[in-house]
């Protein structure tokens, strides 16, 4: 997952730093592109993902570079294709995540209703995504989204900072730290 507050721009495009890897871990990254009107239809390339990576080994810098390509179809055909559901829950799961930090803002400015507010919807909005997911995603979405209802709850009766640190804490750890393996 990448902190959406790191992107730094390049020439001809954005650069995200993903940090550290381990053997056997497992991200995700979840992308947004604009893509523009295509003249034709068939298949069109609308951009590239290039990784580069020392490899510990032998501590030489690898890139690979993926081509993203859409398949442009005709609109009646394109209404009926059907959204991914591991895609549908990953931006489910993100928007949460950038709740957090907005709940967690106005908690910081007393404004106890709208984090409220903000915590719930988030969690309503898993709570659609969560029976679509793939298993190994529904039980992090439904914990979640219990966590939103939560920090929501204890609004009315606990400490707006240490419910303001809590939902950030939570944001950073989901964002920089999800899948990792937590060492022993």
């Amino acid at each position: 997952l990448v902190n959406p507050d790191n992107p730094t721009a390049i020439e001809g495009g954005v650069m995200v730093e993903l940090g550290d890897f381990y053997s056997g871990e497992q991200r995700r990254l979840l992308l947004e592109i604009d893509v523009p009107a295509m003249p034709a239809l068939g298949l069109a390339q609308v951009c590239e993902l290039r990784l580069d990576y020392v490899d510990v080994g032998s501590m030489a810098t690898e890139t690979v570079t993926i081509p993203v390509s859409v398949n442009v179809v005709p609109g009646d055909e394109a209404a009926g294709r059907v959204p991914n559901p591991t895609v549908r829950s990953e931006v489910a799961f993100q928007s949460a995540q950038c709740a957090k930090r907005e709940a967690a803002q106005a908690m910081r400015h007393g404004d106890l209703d709208q984090a409220k507010g903000i915590w719930l919807q988030a969690a309503s909005t898993l709570d659609l995504h969560a029976p679509g997911a793939a298993p190994e995603m529904r039980d992090e979405i439904e914990a979640e989204a219990g966590m939103m209802r939560d920090l929501a709850q204890r609004a009315e009766y606990d400490d707006p900072g240490c419910l303001s640190k809590l939902s950030d804490e939570d944001w950073h750890m989901k964002m920089r730290k999800r899948g990792r393996r937590r060492r022993s």
